[in-house]
């Protein structure tokens, strides 16, 4: 077990054909807030990745977590923003590689 923003996480790692990734998730989290395509079987909130690409390594560690609500005018939408259906999603996931399984 490794601790991350006080949470106590589990490793795990994902190989995709881009590279490869360690995870650090916590359980103790019933988030909605998940993962998708090849974190997508990630049983917890991951709060670190390493991500190993090209003989790189990008880390991003939570540093702090808190369930409050998030004020209207702390969420601010940029502007190519648009909603879209699944269908238009799953469209444009290909051109994402790394985020596909």
């Amino acid at each position: 077990l490794k601790k991350v923003a006080g949470y106590n996480c589990r490793k795990g790692k994902i190989t995709t054909k881009e590279g490869s990734s360690e995870v650090y998730y916590s359980t103790a989290f019933n988030s909605p807030a998940q993962f998708f395509g090849s974190y997508s079987n990630v049983p917890g909130l991951i709060l670190e990745l390493h991500l190993l690409k090209e003989g790189n390594v990008q880390i991003v560690r939570a540093k702090k977590l808190s369930k409050r609500k998030v004020k209207d005018d702390e969420f601010i939408k940029p502007e190519e923003y648009r909603e879209m259906s699944s269908d238009e999603y799953l469209l444009l996931l290909p051109l994402f590689p790394e985020m596909l399984n």
